[in-house]
């Protein structure tokens, strides 16, 4: 009977919450505050909060951070920066992806990217969709080093 009172009092406790939870979400932005104590319900709506923000990537943080990485002038700066910035497995994870995408701009297989760069398959996948579906970033950017390495070319025969 006690076991069965303690169940009880957890459910009710548990219905309790979800039906505040639940009522929080349908009150807008008013002058009513709902203080929720149990901890997982609040994980829940702060992962609600973030998952709306990370869809906008059009922030004005990202903008001052893109604009920071255009004031670089040199590969030197770029690796003081980039090293406080981000995480070495950071930094290394995104050369990887550019290095699959090059890759897999050559006609080369998931299996011997896999192999050369040790990306997983669902990696390889996930910048295939980007080259295929995506936005045309890796495009552009292989074409501008194509043409930069062009020009350097030619430059170099110039001087011979």
């Amino acid at each position: 009977s006690i076991r069965r009172q303690r169940q009880m009092c957890i459910r009710d406790r548990y219905n309790l919450h979800k039906n505040i939870y639940r009522k929080s979400l349908l009150i807008t932005r008013q002058s009513v505050k709902i203080v929720i104590i149990e901890k997982r319900i609040i994980n829940i709506k702060y992962r609600k909060r973030s998952s709306e923000m990370s869809k906008n990537i059009r922030t004005e943080a990202v903008d001052h951070l893109f604009e920071a990485i255009l004031c670089l002038k040199d590969k030197e700066e770029c690796y003081t920066f980039f090293e406080d910035v981000c995480t070495i497995n950071e930094l290394l994870s995104l050369s990887q992806r550019f290095e699959v995408a090059k890759m897999l701009m050559d006609k080369r297989t998931y299996l011997d990217i896999s192999e050369k760069t040790g990306a997983s398959t669902a990696t390889i996948s996930r910048v295939n969709r980007s080259l295929n579906y995506g936005n045309d970033g890796y495009d552009m950017v292989f074409k501008r080093m194509e043409e930069k390495k062009e020009q350097n070319r030619s430059l170099d025969q110039k001087d011979e």
